[in-house]
C-alpha cells in the first residue's frame, strides 16, 4: 500500500470522528464545565491541570479545610484520543 493510499485511508477513517465532533456528541463523556461564582475565594489556585498541576492540587486538597481551584485551558479531547489504538487517526499523528 503506497503512501498516498495510506494517507487517503487515514483521512477517510477520520470522517466519523469529525461528524461526532461537529454534532457535539464527542463531549458526552465529559462533565460540564464549572461556572465560578462571584466573590468565591480559594486557599490555593493551581494554573495548569497537566501532570504536575494535578499532583500539586491533589496534595493541596488532602487537607479538607483548604479549597483548591485548578484552572485548565482547552476543550475536551477528541473521542479518538480515548482509544489508544486509534491514535493514528488523530490529525498530525504518524504511525
Amino acid at each position: 500500500m503506497g503512501s498516498s493510499a495510506t494517507s487517503d485511508l487515514l483521512s477517510a477513517a477520520q470522517i466519523p470522528f469529525e461528524v461526532l465532533t461537529a454534532t457535539g456528541l464527542d463531549g458526552a463523556l465529559w462533565p460540564p464545565q464549572t461556572t465560578l461564582q462571584d466573590n468565591a475565594t480559594y486557599d490555593y489556585i493551581v494554573v495548569g491541570g497537566g501532570s504536575a498541576g494535578c499532583v500539586v492540587s491533589r496534595r493541596l486538597a488532602e487537607d479538607k479545610k483548604d479549597s483548591v481551584l485548578v484552572l485548565e485551558e482547552g476543550g475536551n479531547p477528541p473521542l479518538a484520543a480515548m482509544i489508544f489504538s486509534l491514535f493514528v487517526l488523530l490529525p498530525h499523528s504518524y504511525a
